[in-house]
């Protein structure tokens, strides 16, 4: 199978030899690989009872590769996962998603969920040349991405359902815990290892915020399902709406065991950071379903800034995003402004 299977490859490497030297034997280290459309047809006949007419485009490159397959007049989204994320470990990581989104689908929660193989399974594997990958096949999500007040509404009661769900799912497969090492502590030593030669001053910035951000999280008392299964990315961009108005959720790759609060602020992070109406109708949606308590408004402008954070740090890890001048400059100036906006002045920094 694999001999069949074609790949575009982006290579890095460096020879300090004479040229003449070099040849076509030199093994390459290859970052990211992306499997042909003519051959995810290939994977999709040979393991899905589907049909044998497909056809398939490649839709995105990047934190997964995304193609539509189609089959007849019924569309599925076929998922390669990027090789080595750092919070996938495991064979099982995976296979916690997938698990996850099937316990949804059977609750009638309006997620993309996982189309069964013909093995009985739903995780596939390919020898790409940067290593083992992983893959999987999904129902398509109907319409496209769009927000506005009115379904900022329908969008936060639907997550919302997802996590009154999630408190009866129950797997033996492992995921990642979103706590405090997974979002600050890790990425905080991952940023300055990258900036610590030439940015003394963000440095500096960043340990004292911090250390401020996790003594405020430190110093709240959650409990019950305040925290438990999360979807970890719910940043307004991974769902469609379609005509009727009908949201579905996709890419669920960060789910895991975090603070509900956290869920929540990715939003406000991301689409609402700004835009105070939008936060608002996503609340009372939200609350219509799973009402927010105290400790978890109180913890949500401190995850906001958390989220920042850990996405900074993440992109260190992915050789297709360059982390230079630039990147820093931005990623430092937000963060600042983040900062002005959502940490009460009342509270004063740690300073280490």
């Amino acid at each position: 199978m694999i001999n069949k299977i074609l790949f575009a490859c982006v290579c890095s490497f460096s020879v300090f030899c004479n040229q003449s030297l070099f040849s076509e034997q030199t093994s390459l280290k290859v970052l990211t690989s992306v499997v042909a459309p003519e051959s995810v047809v290939f994977l999709a006949v040979q393991n899905y009872a589907i049909g044998k007419e497909l056809s398939c485009t490649l839709l995105s490159v990047g934190d997964n590769d995304t193609y539509l397959v189609t089959a007849s007049q019924k569309k599925y989204i076929l998922r390669i996962y990027r090789y080595k994320k750092h919070w996938l470990h495991e064979e099982e990581n995976y296979i916690f998603e997938l698990e996850w989104l099937t316990f949804l689908k059977e609750k009638n929660l309006p997620v993309s969920y996982p189309i069964q193989r013909l093995d009985g399974g739903f995780l596939g594997t390919i020898s790409a040349p940067e290593g083992q990958r992983y893959w999987a096949l999904f129902s398509f999500a109907e319409g496209e991405v769009t927000l506005d007040v009115t379904s900022a509404e329908a969008y936060g009661q639907s997550i919302a359902e997802i996590h009154v769900a999630s408190n009866a799912f129950k797997t033996f497969h492992q995921k990642h815990q979103a706590n405090l090492d997974f979002l600050i502590d890790i990425p905080v030593a991952r940023i300055i290892n990258d900036i610590s030669n030439n940015r003394k001053e963000d440095v500096h910035y960043l340990r004292v915020l911090a250390a401020n951000l996790k003594a405020r999280i430190e110093s709240i008392p959650f409990s019950g399902d305040e925290y438990g299964i999360i979807g970890g990315d719910f940043h307004g961009q991974n769902h469609h709406i379609d005509e009727q108005g009908k949201i579905t959720h996709f890419d669920f790759d960060l789910c895991g065991y975090g603070w509900r609060a956290y869920d929540v602020a990715v939003f406000r992070w991301a689409r609402a950071r700004d835009d105070d109406d939008m936060w608002n109708a996503f609340l009372k949606g939200y609350n219509s379903v799973r009402p927010l308590s105290d400790n978890e408004m109180k913890a949500i402008s401190v995850f906001v800034l958390i989220r920042h954070i850990w996405l900074m740090g993440s992109h260190t890890t992915y050789p297709d995003i360059a982390c230079n001048k630039e990147y820093w400059d931005l990623r430092f100036k937000n963060l600042r402004k983040l900062e002005n906006k959502y940490l009460s002045p009342q509270q004063e920094i740690i300073d280490n």
